[in-house]
């Protein structure tokens, strides 16, 4: 016993799958009958639970969001396990379920260590907790202070040009850095309803490479009062984009930008 796909061309002619389809099709088919399989086989008890370890590898980009509408809408009565390695893909999938109603909850795994194993928290998570204390400790360390400023500045910005699809310049590794992301989080913001908070940054971005990032005899001129004022519009930027209510970064939705609750709202 078994399944046999079989492809029927427009010429009316029946062959098989392999010899029609590519290879990224055909792993789509396999991967579309496996779900219908599972779900013949929840009418004789099996459980609705469905279990993806990074499955998405071989579909091809311009299919991901058509294959996240049709799971979100064809097993929305499922509870659905997706593990990601690529943060895009996280985001269309997460974009998907909010879009469709399915409810979700997004967790990320940490650095891990043998003897604690890995550190698991919400997605995204409030990443501006270090910086917070920083500026609440004694005495302020002003290198301290603009470190933490730019890191958060900068995992800010990372979210933001996934969330709100901003175009960045081709890089073969995907890893971006601020200097390369903030340009169009800026051209994106800098005329909304944050853009004071936007510009005050814009004013002082250069501060994460002057100071937070070396340790050079010119970098040490920088004064207690602009480190502390770069720590807190950093810390500023970070409260008008994140909502610690629904643990969001804002999105775009109904034709505004506003984190899943609507607590926050970009105009």
């Amino acid at each position: 016993p078994g399944v046999y796909l079989r492809v029927e061309v427009e010429t009316g002619d029946i062959t098989t799958p392999v010899k029609v389809l590519s290879e990224a099709n055909l792993d789509l088919l396999g991967f579309l009958t496996y779900l219908n399989l599972i779900r013949a086989a929840s009418r004789h008890g099996q459980a609705k639970v469905i279990v993806f370890d990074d499955v998405f590898a071989s579909v091809d980009s311009s299919l991901r969001e058509r294959v996240a509408d049709y799971l979100f809408s064809e097993f929305a009565d499922w509870q659905m396990i997706f593990n990601f390695h690529d943060r895009l893909w996280f985001e269309q999938f997460r974009r998907s379920a909010n879009a469709s109603g399915h409810s979700s909850l997004s967790f990320e795994f940490g650095p891990w260590t043998p003897g604690v194993g890995p550190s698991i928290y919400s997605a995204p998570p409030d990443a501006s907790w270090a910086l917070r204390d920083a500026l609440a400790s004694t005495p302020l360390d002003r290198f301290d202070l603009t470190g933490r400023a730019g890191l958060l500045a900068e995992r800010a910005c990372d979210y933001l040009t996934v969330s709100l699809a901003l175009s960045l310049p081709r890089r073969l590794n995907q890893s971006y850095t601020l200097g390369e992301m903030w340009p169009s989080v800026h051209q994106k913001l800098r005329t909304s309803s944050v853009g004071p908070t936007v510009d005050r940054l814009h004013r002082r971005i250069h501060m994460r490479n002057m100071s937070g990032a070396h340790y050079n005899e010119w970098a040490q001129t920088i004064s207690l009062d602009e480190a502390v004022e770069f720590a807190e519009v950093c810390r500023d930027f970070w409260d008008s984009i994140y909502c610690d209510g629904c643990r969001n970064v804002v999105a775009p939705h109904r034709g505004s930008i506003s984190c899943k609750c609507g607590n926050l709202l970009i105009v």
